[in-house]
């Protein structure tokens, strides 16, 4: 620029230049530099990628067990707690003793076992001598036929004492009505809701254990916004390193908060994440007609966001665009073409020339 009070006075007005949006009947907003103006104010252009930009929203969610890593240990026969052997936050292995009961189901249990052992022992023995006799041909094949069904039968119903009271915890060896309880899995005790000396019902849950291989995070959405989102969308949490994927959307909508759920798998073994614990989640997806520019590109002029399009040499047009979201260096924008120059150093100076010029 040959005269230099003219760029002491551009740079003067950069100051109050962003109190004004477009001048007030301006038909134009296009302003024309010389190419030695351009490189005194330190214009710089690039060209606007293809595709639709990236972009993240933040959400509340909540992270959760799936289910399918979640076990009840309950009560197998109604009984009394006798004792506890771990607690709330317990990492646990599978078939770790949990807890032992007592138990005068357990014991009738026992009882049925040892007679239904006698009976098939007697059986056997029956059966021996029958086979015996058969061969010395002083009984029928009838008869023989006969013990060996006996024989058979006590087996089975040996068999079927014996199960019922392996279900239930309980042991032929130990004391009567003894059960002990083992962990299903390996993971953490979620809950415990019983103490020792407690008296439950058969099947009153006891314990719940979860294996934290892998969470959720259920994230609650704005039902226009989560129609634009895909399975597979990355999804990552405010003020943690975890990262996950959207698993699964929501097909009902809420009708008090009109949003969905949309649930995502954090990778294995995500940092700082709890079940129950309540988290920031943003989502990021591709939005059509959505581009990325860098962030240096966007100006604000009064209520509006704006970006200098180069329409010709020396030529640059001010483009009302609308900002769909940020991050870092980059920001989303609506209302510009995929392969437009647009200015991204400079902006500040092409913006006072545009809010000063005299209507």
């Amino acid at each position: 620029m040959k005269d230099p009070f003219s760029l002491f006075k551009l740079i003067a007005c950069a100051i109050v230049a962003g109190l004004h949006g477009f001048p007030a009947g301006a038909a134009d907003t296009t302003i024309a530099l010389s190419t030695a103006q351009v490189q005194s104010l330190g214009v710089r252009t690039t060209v606007v990628a293809d595709g639709a930009a990236a972009v993240a929203a933040r959400h509340p969610g909540l992270v959760v067990v799936p289910d399918a890593q979640q076990r009840v240990v309950a009560a197998p026969l109604a009984g009394m707690v006798v004792t506890m052997r771990v607690n709330t936050g317990d990492t646990v292995r599978a078939g770790q003793l949990l807890a032992t009961m007592s138990s005068a189901q357990a014991q009738e249990l026992q009882h049925d076992t040892h007679v239904a052992r006698s009976q098939a022992e007697m059986s056997s023995a029956t059966l021996a001598r029958d086979e015996a006799l058969y061969r010395e041909g002083l009984i029928s094949l009838a008869r023989l036929e006969a013990s060996r069904a006996q024989a058979s039968l006590a087996v089975d119903h040996l068999e079927e004492r014996r199960r019922a009271l392996e279900q239930a915890g309980g042991s032929t060896e130990g004391p009567g009505g003894d059960l002990r309880l083992y962990a299903p899995i390996a993971g953490v005790v979620l809950e415990r809701q019983v103490v020792a000396g407690q008296r439950v019902d058969m099947a009153a849950p006891l314990l719940r254990l979860a294996a934290l291989s892998s969470l959720w995070v259920e994230i609650h959405a704005p039902a226009a916004l989560a129609s634009s989102w895909r399975i597979g969308d990355p999804v990552g949490i405010a003020g943690s390193s975890a990262t996950g994927r959207i698993i699964a959307l929501g097909s009902t909508v809420d009708a008090a908060s009109q949003s969905v759920v949309v649930r995502a798998q954090m990778q294995m073994g995500a940092p700082a994440l709890r079940p129950g614990q309540a988290v920031e989640a943003w989502v990021v997806h591709r939005e059509p007609g959505v581009l990325s520019v860098p962030s240096s590109a966007v100006l604000a002029m009064g209520d509006q966001s704006v970006v200098f399009v180069e329409a010709g040499t020396g030529r640059y047009s001010a483009v009302s665009v609308v900002t769909v979201g940020s991050a870092g260096a980059a920001s989303a924008v609506r209302g510009l073409v995929a392969g437009s120059r647009i200015v991204v150093e400079g902006t500040a100076a092409l913006k006072s020339l545009l809010a000063t010029r005299p209507i």
